[in-house]
């Protein structure tokens, strides 16, 4: 069986949506398709398959943009996605998926497994993994890429010396991206949003859809660029307490949290967690009037 929540055999936009725990028994535990497919504003997580845990593509153009590819499995080759066609992932982000999730040693390529065309930018592959063997214990090893991808620049990779592929184009920065678990952090969907030491953030470029628009907003419908770039992956990082995601903390980001929890206002683009204890009610609307109003400490996370 191909494609555990969606088989695409004609064109598909996937749109501010999370697919979450999906299953496949060949290809693509989230997503197979054999036509284009446009995956916007949202997140693939903890999918599983033999090979492409996330997404696989067979045929047509596949464009990723403002998304997170994050948890997925394969037993085979491509923990977050295999691509056979042609692949485009733009300001995304594709971490913690792993390949050989058996243990078996017959998989590689914890992020992407590539045979086809597969072009990164502005694009976040890291601390994907696979598994390797040491004498006569199996472990698990960074593995983020499998066969030859291309960067389009602006890339941030973990670990390319560990990996088995060859990127071209700009050579990517490799660092850690520093980001925080799978959490609503606002908007529709969960992202994993950088710390703000993050090498990712303000060190975009770019940071346009496959069609060469600029970007304005992240994943989750926060400005686009906040600071002097766009940050690297699905996620541009607002200043604290900014709730309403307009790059800016101030009264307007207290009566956005107050009609989102209160009033069955819309789901803030920004972060309403202002404790960062996974739980969000009335201790956050007092920490954030504390933060802005009377010297409190800053939002944590």
């Amino acid at each position: 069986m191909n494609g555990g929540c969606i088989y695409a055999s004609g064109p598909v936009d996937v749109v501010d949506s999370e697919l979450g725990a999906c299953t496949a028994g060949t290809n693509g535990g989230a997503i197979f398709t054999a036509a284009d497919l446009d995956l916007t504003r949202s997140t693939v997580r903890e999918g599983s398959a033999a090979r492409g845990g996330g997404i696989a593509v067979a045929s047509g153009t596949t464009r990723v943009v403002n998304s997170t590819l994050t948890g997925n499995s394969a037993t085979g080759n491509g923990g977050g996605i295999t691509n056979t066609a042609t692949t485009l992932v733009l300001s995304s982000t594709i971490t913690e998926n792993r390949a050989d999730s058996d243990s078996d040693l017959t998989g590689e390529g914890g992020g992407v497994e590539n045979t086809g065309t597969f072009t990164f930018t502005n694009t976040i592959l890291a601390k994907n993994y696979e598994t390797s063997q040491f004498g006569d214990i199996v472990v698990v090893v960074v593995g983020e890429c499998l066969g030859t991808i291309a960067s389009g620049g602006h890339d941030l990779v973990q670990a390319y010396f560990g990996s088995h592929c060859t990127i071209t184009g700009p050579a990517p920065a490799e660092a850690d991206p520093k980001l925080g678990p799978l959490k609503e952090n606002g908007g529709r969907t969960r992202v994993r949003r950088p710390a703000s030491d993050s090498d990712a953030v303000n060190h975009g470029s770019g940071c346009v859809d496959a069609f060469g628009a600029t970007l304005t907003i992240d994943q989750r419908g926060v400005t686009r660029p906040i600071g002097g770039a766009c940050d690297i992956g699905a996620v541009e990082r607002e200043p604290q307490g900014d709730v309403n995601g307009d790059g800016i903390a101030n009264v307007s980001d207290v009566f956005t949290l107050i009609n989102s929890l209160f009033a069955n206002g819309p789901l803030p683009a920004g972060r309403m967690d202002m404790e960062d204890d996974f739980s969000i009610g009335v201790d956050d609307v007092f920490y954030l009037i504390n933060y802005l109003f009377a010297g409190g400490p800053a939002p944590l996370g």
